[in-house]
């Protein structure tokens, strides 16, 4: 080596100025100096929290509220939720935290006044409201004292004094006559024939029918008109697009069942004025007789439809379900009187006492089953999941589908009743009651009075059609009332999906398994109810004429009424969550 000669090793020295760094990225390439990806290509970036210098998001956003050291959470419980206890049982935190009701009891457990406690029980927890205080002492029995309480609230007052005006009106239009008419004709009427069509009309009118006054038809129309139109809501896309449509849609529907309630109306009268005129009816047969006859039962049936209107908007409880709740009401002394006069006149002190006895329990057992009936449900447990809504997570809660088991109602009843009833009211319409032969006998069969008449067995079998009917139709109007594919889609899209059970198919497959049983109780139930009174009616002539119908619609009408009352009396009276 010669010292004069020294140099760099080949490729040590580069020959541009451009500074290389070390390691994999070095090279001519764009990115192969320091600093040229910036801050977030280094390690421990990006810093939280840092945004370039400018005052971070979460200094610049306000601060909503603060966590006190002091505050308590408090648990809160509503008393219908202490109905699953056993009558006289002694409900604890513990006991709550045991059977489900309560999962972490926090700082404490209050029970809230919202729902109804029907059973005596004996509740400790932390605090209770002065509502759910009450409910729990008068254990079942509130609902009356609600009643009572109610006319110190000025405006609740008023609603049940409006309410009770508007049936001392219905009372007296029942008792007007209309012109022209022979008003011995029907009392004549019922007591040769025994047609339980215009039995069961009388029944709804409150003796308007037999007496021919200016309400006569009653609500019926309206009735039959809204069952009509639902119907059709099914079938036809526009009147289902106007029940969709929010209040708008609302009114368009109430106005189509208002013609249709006129028009129902008007074709009932002519068929009443022609064909009982001819037999008797009217004074005089003749068209202005007739004319008279179709105006005061079409407007008389009109103005109960307007009642039953102005009771919804400034009164309490349903306006029709009241109109029929005061007719049904107003036969009931008559009853008693054609079953004293049936079972107890004439006979011994204590062959009359144990009648009464009996005729009692018979009555208190048909009405704990209409209760017990119209009351009892299947809740089925929903579980919705969690999810990010905003900053906030929700979800997670638990639901249920409340499914009552007489999903139907009174509707089966007045469905098959009106079946049934339809080939002898065309038949007195015409004037051919007494047919003979055949056509007699299958006639005696559709007739409910009938049935289980000793004299002629041949007759029951009516009973096993009615049945089937009775059976058909709760099937039938559960159907085209609840949508199990709807329920399961909603379910789907909230994010909620009952236990056990996977969203979509299963789920509707599970509620059509559920709803059939449930169904079948429901309709056995109504049979029974609806059928004891014909027995008594057919075995013992017992002739009155409440039967199971009218005793579900008193008894569902009452009830409604008293939970609407309660209602408004909760809005007035709840002190607020964390008052004792």
């Amino acid at each position: 080596m010669d010292l004069s000669n020294l140099q760099p090793a080949e490729g040590s020295r580069q020959n541009d100025n451009f500074r290389r760094g070390r390691g994999h990225g070095s090279g001519n390439g764009k990115t192969a100096g320091k600093g040229h990806k910036g801050q977030k290509a280094r390690s421990g970036a990006p810093r939280p929290g840092f945004e370039g210098g400018q005052m971070p998001l979460y200094r610049r956003l306000p601060k909503r509220g603060f966590k006190n050291r002091n505050s308590k959470e408090i648990v809160g419980i509503n008393v219908d939720a202490l109905n699953r206890y056993e009558d006289g049982a002694v409900v604890t935190v513990e006991t709550m935290i045991e059977t489900g009701l309560v999962s972490n009891p926090r700082d404490g457990v209050k029970i809230l006044g919202n729902g109804e406690v029907t059973k005596k029980l004996t509740v400790k927890a932390n605090a209770f409201s002065e509502s759910a205080k009450a409910k729990i002492e008068a254990g079942g029995d509130l609902m009356f004292k609600t009643f009572i309480n109610a006319f110190k609230v000025k405006d609740v007052r008023r609603k049940i004094f409006y309410v009770l005006m508007m049936l001392v009106v219905i009372r007296l239009g029942s008792q007007m006559p209309v012109p022209g008419v022979n008003t011995s004709f029907f009392a004549n009427y019922f007591a040769n024939n025994t047609n339980e069509a215009f039995s069961f009309l009388n029944a709804f009118t409150g003796g308007g029918f037999d007496r021919f006054s200016i309400f006569a038809l009653s609500i019926t129309p309206y009735i039959t008109s809204s069952i009509i139109i639902q119907l059709l809501t099914i079938a036809i896309p526009r009147l289902e697009e106007m029940q969709r449509d929010g209040e708008e849609g609302r009114k368009k529907m109430t106005a189509i069942t208002r013609y249709v309630t006129v028009g129902l109306a008007l074709f009932e009268s002519v068929a009443m004025a022609v064909g009982f005129g001819r037999q008797g009816l009217l004074t005089t047969f003749n068209a202005v007789n007739v004319i008279v006859v179709v105006a005061a039962l079409t407007a008389g049936s009109a103005f109960l439809m307007w009642v039953g209107e102005q009771i919804n908007d400034k009164g309490v409880g349903n306006g029709i379900s009241m109109v029929l709740l005061i007719n049904i009401l107003s036969r009931i002394p008559q009853d008693m009187v054609t079953l004293y006069e049936t079972f107890v006149k004439g006979k011994t002190i204590a062959r009359g006492l144990l009648m009464w006895i009996i005729i009692a329990v018979v009555i208190i057992a048909v009405v704990v089953l209409v209760l017990i009936l119209n009351g009892a449900e299947r809740r089925i447990p929903v579980q919705y999941s969690k999810k990010m809504a905003g900053r906030k997570m929700v979800g997670g809660q638990s639901s249920n589908i409340p499914l009552k088991v007489n999903t139907a109602g009174v509707i089966p009843i007045i469905f098959a009743s009106s079946i049934m009833s339809f080939p002898s009211i065309i038949l007195s319409f015409v004037g051919k009651s007494d047919i003979k032969g055949i056509g007699g006998t299958l006639i005696k069969m559709l007739n409910s009075n009938n049935w289980f008449d000793k004299t002629n067995p041949v007759a029951s079998l009516g009973l096993i059609l009615y049945i089937v009917l009775v059976i058909f139709f709760a099937y039938f109007y559960t159907s085209i009332t609840f949508n199990p594919m709807e329920v399961a889609d909603n379910m789907k899209k909230q994010g909620g999906f009952i236990p056990g059970i996977r969203p979509g198919k299963s789920t509707v497959d599970y509620l059509n398994n559920l709803l059939s049983y449930i169904i079948f109780i429901g309709a056995a139930g109504l049979t029974i109810v609806a059928v004891i009174p014909f027995f008594f009616n057919g075995f013992f002539k017992a002739n009155v004429s409440f039967g199971g119908t009218s005793l579900i619609i008193i008894a569902s009408v009452i009830l409604e009424t008293l939970k609407q009352i309660e209602s408004m009396m909760l809005v007035r009276n709840y002190k607020g969550f964390l008052n004792d």
